[in-house]
């Protein structure tokens, strides 16, 4: 009966066992996918400068909204020197 890594259960054949081809094959596909997944990994991993920060042109374009497009129509709402945001009520 084979034994099987503790990590990725590839198969291991016993000395006194004959060596099997599809076994061989399927232990090759199990180690390509766990590097595959490593090196997407790798791809996503940041570099950190001389500060400890991760310049500049690493960091994600994220979804906001520019300090002179608050208060404006479709805009975000400005808030109060005390972090309020102030609501005019009126209309015809």
């Amino acid at each position: 009966m084979a034994e099987y890594t503790q990590n990725y259960s590839l198969k291991k054949p016993l000395p006194n066992e004959f060596y099997d081809v599809a076994d061989q094959n399927s232990n090759m596909d199990k180690i390509d996918s766990a590097l595959k997944k490593h090196d997407d990994l790798l791809d996503k991993k940041v570099d950190l400068d001389e500060t400890g920060k991760i310049p500049q042109d690493q960091l994600p374009e994220l979804d906001f909204i520019p300090n002179d497009e608050k208060g404006h129509p479709n805009g975000v709402a400005p808030l109060n020197k005390d972090k309020v945001l102030e609501i005019e009520y009126g209309g015809t």
